[in-house]
Parts: structure tokens; sequence; C-alpha cells
């Protein structure tokens, strides 16, 4: 009885504490660039949340952009601060007006189960967005997320950075844009979490 008493008293303070904040995290997987379209980015979310060790609770979206959605327009707009899946709650933003500001406080380097993102495989730091600093969508998508093909192209950001490159390297620099055949990863966030 007191084992079941504990673990409801710590999945209490857990939801409480994802009540207060909202999670983020950059996958653990590589994809290329077609993903089913922004739905099928969210569903990649969705799927790794629920799998991770721990579950991470609620609704997840990805930080990405095509023709017409993008987080500006389809995210839940926070205004309590978006935070790592790390023991830490390493802040990413106070807000969302912060997230679009131009440069984050941390760089989103840990996957959906807490581990830090390091180098050793091609396309690690790499994050399919399409999306602008200011949450808007930019202009290379991979034919909407549904292409992978050789000469199609997406915009990335770089899970090392913190600056505006955590979203968006532009077009016209050799790293802004890459092929659609090459795998990138997905930033991840917490829309209003599931409070029980």
């Amino acid at each position: 009885m007191k084992l079941l008493f504990a673990a409801a008293i710590a999945t209490l303070q857990s939801t409480s504490t994802y009540a207060q904040t909202r999670k983020v995290f950059v996958t653990s997987q590589l994809y290329d660039g077609n993903l089913g379209g922004v739905t099928g980015a969210d569903m990649i979310c969705q799927s790794l949340a629920d799998s991770a060790t721990p579950p991470v609770p609620g609704t997840f979206r990805a930080w990405i952009s095509d023709g017409t959605s993008s987080p500006a327009n389809s995210f839940d707009l926070s205004t309590v601060p978006y935070q790592l899946v790390d023991d830490d709650g390493t802040t990413i933003a106070n807000n969302f007006a912060d997230l679009i500001d131009g440069a984050i406080q941390n760089p989103i380097d840990k996957d959906e189960n807490g581990n830090t993102i390091s180098g050793g495989i091609s396309g690690n730091f790499s994050v399919w967005t399409n999306t602008n600093t200011d949450g808007t969508a930019s202009t290379n998508n991979c034919n909407n997320w549904s292409g992978s093909g050789i000469g199609q192209l997406g915009v990335q950001g770089i899970t090392r950075a913190s600056d505006s490159r955590w979203t968006f390297i532009p077009p016209t620099r050799p790293s802004g844009s890459i092929s659609c055949d090459n795998l990138a990863r997905l930033y991840c966030f917490q829309q209003v979490p599931t409070v029980s």
C-alpha cells in the first residue's frame, strides 16, 4: 500500500511539474525528408514521447513548417517555460514569445530519454525545421515533408546552437538547406500537458 501511495505522489508531482512547464526534446532517431507531412512529424514526436523511459506525458508536436502550417499558427502559445527532458529542468525559453525572439537560452540537445545528442554519425546535429526564428514557415520543405529525392531541399537547424541557427540556417549558406535524402532529427514540443 505504501508503494502505491508513493507512486501516486510521484506521478502527481511529475504531472504538476509538467503543468508548470512545457517539455522539449530532439529525436533520438534520424529521418529523411519524407516524414508523412507535418502530421507524420507530429506522430513521430508523440510516439517517441510515449515510448520514452520514462514516458513523457502530454501531446507533442514537431517544430516544423510546410506550405500552410507552422509553429506560429499551430502551436499552443505557452506562457510557461519550455524545458528540456532532463533531470535538471534546463530552460530553453521562458514562454513562446521568448522562444521566437531569435535565440534560445540553451541548445535543444537532449533526446526523449534525456540523453545528450553527441557527434559520431552523419546528420547527427541536423534538425528538419523549415521554420524561421519567429516560428513562421521558410521556403524549403522537402515537398511539404513528403519527398526524399535528391534535388529536393529542406531548411535545417542544428541541435548545438542557441542562436538563430537552432531553427534556421539561411538557405543561402552552404549548410542551410540540405538535400531531402539526407537524415536529420526533429524537435518535439509539448503542447498543453495531460493533467490527471
